[in-house]
């Protein structure tokens, strides 16, 4: 068997190659167009892939109309930091590529930003080709509904959550928060979890993820909250709780005593640092020190030019952390004493974030959006909150790169969906014989039981009331009649049983076809699954393993695959057949065995013609 090739890092040197190739993230051996926007392999030929693909017609043409770029789309397109530098008179092959995957990232944007439906996406290319008519980034555009659907739930989301994350893991400490509600478009409890630490000077909350329960069971809810913050750092999350000592010595920080209530803020002060103490927050040898700072801070305001905003501070208007970080961050006599106060003002934040949080459910959601879709875009207008508007997004290069991989991710997702349904399909086959037999034996067991308990209680009973003689009460008998009546009708309900099961394991039950036809055709449909993936996988080891899976599979059930072109026509040979090997039968003999009168029955026959197509359709599409 030839060697694999993987793609290079030094074809993006080559003349030929500069401005349209770039390589696909996670699969080495792929490659992608800029241009095109299209994923091709490179594994069999390597860079005369590359080669072979650069002299296709439509590759030509592309390159053709993304030749010579002007001032358009693309220019408006930059971070609204940087200058817009003039457009350059010579024209750059390629580019046109970049600015049209920027529009595409913008355009998708915009419907997140503005809950557009993506249905509403259709047709809109031909519509921005009559609008700016010439424009290589109109002739090039292309963003229909299932394109912005994966761009934004496959690429678009999952970058803005990676910078999320690593900010968290980045800082010092934060706190998660969670709620649960009922979401009537999925018919599911939704269980939303929050994040809130420092950005900048201000205490920030920012949605993380969601996710999707049936049941709101404590051991549900753990389970659900543990896979959600599996990926972050769990030794920077703040767990002190709000005890009403801690919550009520926080007024200590309240910028309007800070000023006109000095002499109750210093007490306060003291019982919040022991407070923490006790939650092993503060080192017990640092009180006195913290104190002294705070005496510090309280003199300090009462002198400097913000005097006046801590005196006519509002809560509605001005958030407290803003200010005591102006005052207190970039003193360093205030070092420490800030590292304690930031941790305070953290966890002093309410719960009303998580709550809004399903309002803005309503605004996103719409009939049949899957729940994967749901959290992405939460977690997209969640970014757009933080920098102010899609408008204020950076395009970077992480975030273009991301997206011009979003087709290849969605295939992936495809493949996956459906083996997963596959799989679903073959655990919901229908109960064979055997299957229900078990389950009517399991009932009786149950009547059995509760014929025992009912008769030992009525024994127990009538041995009273033969000991009381005349003087038995009422109630006895009225129970002891009660019990006799209820163990007649379950032994009734036990010989009807007892019947229907002689009747499942009579031998005219046998005539059934074990196992059933949906059975092998759920089977043979997993089969081809396996062959699929076998010969898509780059791992060699995989690719024995899926085969070997099929092959087994083959074998127990009796089947033809396009593995082996095997077939076995009769279960008394299996043995036979194993011990001295699979017989091979080319599709000439599978036809003849169809056709011929001394097959073992219809329904062998059935599977052997039904195989024998799948064969040829699968020849024709390698």
């Amino acid at each position: 068997m030839p060697g694999q090739c993987y793609f290079q890092a030094s074809w993006l040197d080559k003349t030929e190659f500069k401005g349209w190739l770039e390589n696909v993230p996670g699969c080495r051996s792929s490659a992608h167009c800029l241009v095109c926007r299209k994923v091709f392999s490179v594994k069999s030929l390597g860079v005369s892939a590359v080669s072979v693909y650069g002299k296709e017609q439509k590759h030509i043409k592309a390159m053709r109309s993304t030749g010579s770029t002007l001032a358009g789309i693309g220019d408006y397109c930059r971070n609204a930091a940087q200058p817009v530098p003039a457009p350059a008179a010579s024209s750059r092959p390629g580019c046109g590529g970049k600015h049209t995957l920027i529009a595409e990232v913008l355009w998708a944007m915009k419907c997140v930003e503005s809950h557009y439906s993506f249905h509403s996406c259709e047709g809109n290319s031909v519509l921005f080709q009559q609008m700016f008519q010439g424009h290589p980034i109109a002739e090039t555009f292309s963003c229909g509904e299932t394109k912005c659907r994966y761009l934004c739930q496959f690429r678009l989301a999952p970058h803005f959550s990676s910078l999320l994350k690593s900010r968290i893991n980045k800082d010092s400490e934060y706190v998660l928060l969670f709620d649960e509600s009922m979401n009537k478009k999925t018919k599911n409890k939704q269980l939303d979890i929050h994040v809130r630490l420092w950005h900048h000077d201000q205490v920030h909350t920012r949605y993380l993820t969601s996710q999707f329960i049936g049941h709101a069971a404590t051991t549900d809810l753990l389970e659900h909250f543990n896979a959600s913050t599996s990926d972050l750092r769990r030794n920077g999350l703040l767990q002190s709780p709000l005890k009403y000592r801690l919550a009520r010595n926080m007024a200590c920080l309240d910028p309007r005593l800070l000023v006109s209530d000095q002499e109750h803020s210093k007490p306060k002060c003291k019982r919040l640092l022991e407070e923490l103490v006790t939650l092993n927050r503060v080192d017990g040898d640092d009180v006195d020190m913290l104190v002294a700072s705070y005496k510090e801070l309280l003199h300090d305001v009462a002198g400097c030019e913000l005097k006046s905003r801590f005196k006519d501070f509002k809560v509605e208007d001005d958030p407290v952390d803003m200010l005591l970080y102006e005052c207190m961050c970039r003193n360093k006599k205030f070092e420490k004493l800030w590292r304690v106060v930031r941790k305070v003002l953290l966890v002093s934040h309410g719960q009303a974030s998580v709550e809004r949080g399903f309002s803005i459910n309503r605004q996103i959601e719409k009939d049949n959006m899957s729940e994967g879709m749901i959290v992405a875009l939460r977690q997209i207008n969640d970014y757009f909150v933080l920098v102010g508007g899609m408008l204020k997004v950076e395009i970077t290069k992480e975030l273009l790169s991301s997206a011009s991989s979003s087709r290849y991710r969605y295939h992936q997702y495809l493949e996956e969906d459906k083996r997963k349904k596959g799989q679903e399909a073959i655990q919901r086959k229908p109960k064979t014989v055997q299957d229900e037999v078990d389950d009517l034996k399991k009932r009786k067991k149950v009547l059995e039981s509760d014929i025992t308990n009912l008769t030992t209680s009525s024994e127990k009973y009538a041995d009273e009331a033969e000991a009381k003689g005349g003087k038995t009460s009422h109630s006895i008998l009225v129970k002891l009649i009660a019990l006799r009546h209820s163990a007649k009708q379950k032994r009734v309900e036990l010989h009807v049983l007892e019947r229907e099961i002689e009747e499942k394991v009579s031998p005219a039950a046998h005539d059934i076809f074990e196992p059933t036809f949906i059975e092998r055709l759920f089977v043979y449909m997993k089969i081809k699954d396996h062959l699929r993936l076998a010969f898509m996988t780059d791992d060699k080891t995989e690719e024995e393993q899926l085969r070997d899976m099929a092959l087994r599979l083959s074998l127990e059930y009796h089947l033809v695959t396009p593995l082996t072109s095997f077939i076995i026509v009769q279960q008394e040979k299996t043995q036979r057949m194993q011990e001295d090997g699979v017989m091979r039968m080319s599709p000439n003999m599978v036809s003849s065995t169809f056709l011929s009168g001394g097959s073992p029955g219809f329904e062998t026959r059935l599977a052997s013609f039904i195989c024998l197509c799948t064969i040829l359709m699968y020849h024709i599409n390698i």
